[in-house]
């Protein structure tokens, strides 16, 4: 399980490293976005260990999900957000912000997945 959490970020890191390079170069990099994928599976697993949503081992693929989507939500933020709204560091609190809320979400309505 730990190997499998490591591999998912590990990868989430490999495919965010263009944005942290445009993000460092402008300087609009927090720390925030670095440890956003550690954030979300800290987060995935306290819900998961409060019982929130259907407890099955296969539901391991919301990790998956949800660190897709911060990727989206980090590449839109870098490359069109960032441009239109100077607030950096806002604009990356709330992309986090998106992130746990679609975590909680997709954790409380996705079907129930046999073991």
């Amino acid at each position: 399980m730990i190997t499998i959490f490591l591999l998912l970020i590990l990868f989430y890191i490999l495919f965010s490293l263009y944005a942290f390079y445009k993000a460092k170069k402008y300087s609009r990099l927090f720390y925030i976005d670095i440890f956003s994928p550690f954030i979300l599976v800290l987060f995935w697993v306290i819900i998961v260990s409060f019982g929130i949503g259907h407890q099955s081992l296969s539901h391991i693929i919301e990790l998956p999900i949800v660190l897709v989507f911060s990727l989206i939500l980090l590449y839109t933020r870098v490359f069109i957000i960032n441009k239109v709204n100077i607030n950096y560091k806002k604009n990356a609190y709330l992309s986090i912000a998106f992130s746990l809320f679609f975590l909680v979400l997709l954790r409380l309505f996705m079907p129930f997945l046999a073991e």
